[in-house]
């Protein structure tokens, strides 16, 4: 006649052999609680998953359902600025503002080089224009401007924020100072 035990893993009710409780094999309700299954919520869809204690344990432990589900939660919809085309990055990534490089090239050759003052400027692949062509350590012309219809002088650590969001459009009039690290897009209020 079996007797009622209680599971040592997850503390349900069930009914084992005397037999078995005597050799030391009666502690497990089921496989899930032998083997030392956790269940737990996928972090995207909050459907149940059974998995490995060491498995759930670990650094780089198992967060999502599947692949698919990490992918679509872990990643964000984002306009190519060229075509209009709609496409995937990493929310890491989320930055990006052109599908591929033929897109960011094209971009880049409508609007290539200005003059301002007498000095030519070159659109760097983020959008902003810059008094050296490969981009590393020219002026920018947001800040350019800035300092010239400002009357001032700016520091390494002042940044020049386009309230529109838009990196071509260096009106006097769109551009803010600011005194820290600022985060990407625009203000709510700026719109």
């Amino acid at each position: 006649m079996k007797i009622k035990v209680t599971c040592k893993r997850c503390g349900r009710g069930f009914e084992q052999w005397p037999s078995r409780i005597k050799a030391g094999k009666g502690k497990y309700c089921s496989k899930e609680c032998i083997k030392n299954r956790v269940t737990y919520s996928c972090k995207g869809c909050g459907r149940l998953i059974i998995v490995a204690l060491s498995t759930y344990k670990s650094k780089s432990g198992k967060q999502y359902c599947s692949r698919k589900c990490y992918f679509e939660h872990t990643n964000t919809i984002i306009t190519c600025r060229s075509c209009g085309k709609k496409f995937r990055v990493w929310k890491s990534r989320a930055w990006r503002q052109y599908c591929s490089n033929e897109c960011a090239g094209k971009d880049i050759r409508k609007h290539k080089v200005i003059e301002y003052k007498g000095t030519k400027y070159y659109k760097t692949t983020y959008g902003y224009y810059t008094s050296r062509p490969k981009g590393k350590h020219g002026i920018m012309l947001h800040r350019q401007i800035f300092e010239d219809t400002r009357k001032i002088k700016l520091k390494k650590h002042h940044i020049v924020h386009h309230l529109d969001g838009n990196r071509v459009n260096n009106e006097p009039n769109n551009l803010e100072l600011w005194t820290m690290h600022h985060p990407k897009g625009i203000r709510v209020k700026d719109e």
